[in-house]
């Protein structure tokens, strides 16, 4: 999982006070699968945004999903294991297990 590249590479603005994460977001709008860390399916998510720690997701649901957790490509190429950071609504907040390159390929 380490190190490879997965997202494009167009940078969102991501000045608000609020955000925590260490490195700049990229702007992105893909459909993954949430799965629990056994790789089940929970939930089906859309990326909002990404930066190379963490993500922001849409989710139909927040009910089952589980503090650790494996964000799936929508066609099952590619998996990364993760930790729940926040839910608000519909949304919630991961982050990566490991560092992720977020540029080409997702």
């Amino acid at each position: 999982m380490g190190g490879r590249s997965i997202f494009p590479n167009r940078p969102k603005d991501a000045t608000k006070e609020t955000d925590r994460r260490n490195g700049p977001r990229f702007g992105l709008f893909s459909f993954v699968e949430i799965c629990d860390s056994a790789g089940e399916p929970i939930v089906e998510a859309t990326i909002r945004d990404l930066s190379d720690n963490g993500a922001h997701l849409h989710v139909k649901t927040t009910a089952e999903i589980p503090e650790k957790l494996i964000v799936r490509s929508s066609l099952g190429q590619n998996s990364y294991a993760a930790r729940l950071r926040w839910i608000s609504g519909a949304d919630i907040g991961v982050e990566f297990d490991e560092v992720l390159r977020a540029r080409s390929d997702y």
